[in-house]
């Protein structure tokens, strides 16, 4: 499954529940996409931010984990379906 994929902090995330009433899950659908790009994209500038950042070598290399870690998580949430969100 799709669980496999996702780093370990993201995988505790909140699935619905499919004892969930299915007309709320189908409204909801629009609005978890909606989210998922608007973080996406608040995410990608973030990356952008830390790639210019200045420092010493130790500060960049840990913005380049960080880097590395938004990436994974960005890359994540592309793989999950809408609906387990």
């Amino acid at each position: 499954g799709f669980k496999s994929l996702l780093p370990p902090y993201i995988s505790k995330m909140c699935i619905i529940d499919n004892t969930m009433p299915r007309p709320k899950v189908v409204k909801m659908r629009k609005d978890v996409k909606k989210a998922r790009v608007l973080t996406i994209r608040r995410l990608t500038r973030h990356i952008g931010k830390l790639k210019l950042k200045r420092g010493s070598e130790d500060l960049k290399v840990k913005n380049q984990k960080r880097v590395e870690r938004l990436i994974e998580e960005i890359h994540a949430m592309k793989v999950i379906p809408c609906l387990d969100i």
